[in-house]
């Protein structure tokens, strides 16, 4: 909760507060240059205020439960002939009305204060504050200061700012040798669960029943707060028919256009009715504390099922996903290779005794038939001087994530995609790709020409 951090607000000064919200202002012109933020960032990693900003704005363990409208100049105007400030002068005292911020934010964090009341001392706030004051402190209650700033980026600057998020990852069917139990790993063994691996965006939903609330994440902990009405019919579905607090891991996937539909969907607020009814939530997952669940596989998917299987009427959108047992080898690859010819880009296999812990774990394991692996762009390359891409990229220099080998990724590129990508290559450090290597019988050939697939907007960090 924000009343359990440490508060500092009544010392931020209007000093404080106008240098604070300048230097906000000088991250949001500076758009996608990452190495240039981080820099500004560190010079002011001392300041108090700034931290506090930080961490009010992106600690996934604090929801506000409310969302208000970004500034809107003329509606400001309209709000101050009609509403009376309820916090005093605060145009002429700014370290006030920072403090009764933190103080509403305090209020909605452990829902001390909801609904209309909380709009009503929402609009009473921001009553008298510059257009830069209203602006920013929207941003901070909408959880989204929009200037391109992410997780691994807060972290670099502030280690310990905001605890570690964390899900359960899969992994590579390649890095296990055989079926069988080990002390570290007893759940490997046949029979195996094998779901269709589905090519969308993985949302890890947090119902809190103490607070009566879902809120969404990614799976390096970002909040979507753009699918918000989308969770919210989920909160008394899952009061009346589970009655406890749970996370429920899911993909989102779009019917049509998959990971690029996907991502646009979840990004936007202004969905179409359509749009909004082609969006679903597979739900494959449910725990009680995603850092760790002892309860096997078997008897988290019994709540499932319970809840969103054919038998329950779960809110629209969010459905069970499908699978089927394999008991032998031979059983697995037809499953595998029927998977295949349905579309979908592979298969995960699941351990029914296995437990679920916020790590990459043998407990899931995925089988693709093009090996793929996510990396972070360190730099980028022009084409060689005289050849076809000469003035444009080409290759990214990348750091993998398995290996953290520092490897080309010149492959695959078309020749729009080098051209664009060389006009805003400073805007590329740091961002997140993916690529792909053969698989021949089981094991990865050289990696000398990965070939690139796509952008990951939805990594921030490996």
């Amino acid at each position: 909760m924000v009343d359990s951090m440490e508060v500092h607000h009544m010392g931020a000064t209007t000093q404080d507060l106008l240098q604070v919200l300048r230097l906000l202002e000088a991250l949001e012109a500076l758009e996608q240059k990452r190495k240039a933020k981080i820099e500004l960032l560190t010079q002011h990693s001392q300041n108090r205020t700034l931290r506090q900003v930080f961490r009010y704005t992106y600690d996934w363990e604090i929801t506000y439960g409310m969302r208000v409208r970004f500034f809107d100049p003329k509606a400001q105007e309209q709000l101050s002939t009609k509403i009376r400030p309820l916090f005093g002068a605060m145009a002429q005292d700014q370290r006030t009305a920072f403090a009764a911020l933190i103080d509403l934010l305090s209020a909605l964090a452990d829902r001390r204060l909801s609904g209309n009341m909380a709009r009503q001392v929402w609009d009473q706030l921001v009553h008298g504050l510059s257009p830069m004051e209203h602006k920013w402190f929207s941003r901070i209650l909408n959880r989204d200061l929009k200037i391109h700033v992410d997780r691994s980026t807060i972290d670099l600057v502030w280690p310990d700012l905001i605890r570690p998020f964390g899900v359960q990852l899969a992994k590579s069917i390649g890095d296990i040798a055989v079926f069988a139990p080990t002390k570290r790993e007893p759940w490997l063994g046949w029979p195996v669960w094998v779901e269709p691996k589905l090519d969308g965006m993985r949302v890890a939903i947090e119902y809190r029943h103490d607070l009566q609330t879902c809120t969404g994440f990614s799976r390096e902990g970002h909040m979507l707060t753009q699918i918000q009405s989308m969770l919210d019919p989920l909160v008394p579905y899952l009061a009346q028919h589970y009655g406890q607090s749970c996370w429920i891991d899911t993909e989102a996937l779009a019917q049509t256009g998959g990971f690029n539909q996907t991502m646009s969907l979840i990004k936007r607020e202004d969905l179409t009715p359509e749009e909004r009814s082609s969006l679903r939530f597979w739900c494959f997952d449910l725990v009680l504390d995603p850092k760790l669940d002892e309860r096997t596989l078997d008897v988290r998917r019994k709540d499932l099922k319970r809840l969103f299987g054919k038998k329950a009427s779960p809110p629209f959108g969010f459905c069970l996903t499908r699978r089927k047992r394999a008991h032998t080898q031979e059983e697995l690859q037809t499953i595998y290779w029927d998977t295949l010819d349905q579309g979908h880009e592979g298969v995960m296999l699941k351990f029914g005794t296995s437990p679920y812990r916020a790590r990459r774990s043998s407990a899931w394991l995925k089988w693709k038939p093009t090996n793929t692996v996510e990396g972070e762009i360190l730099g980028t390359e022009p084409g060689r001087d005289g050849s076809k891409h000469q003035n444009r990229l080409g290759a990214f220099v990348v750091r993998r994530q398995d290996t953290k080998e520092t490897i080309r990724v010149g492959g695959g590129l078309t020749d729009t995609q080098r051209t664009d990508f060389w006009t805003k290559r400073n805007n590329l450090i740091g961002k997140i790709l993916e690529f792909k290597e053969e698989t021949r019988a089981g094991a990865l050939t050289t990696t000398n020409f990965p070939r690139f697939i796509r952008m990951r907007p939805d990594r921030s960090q490996l």
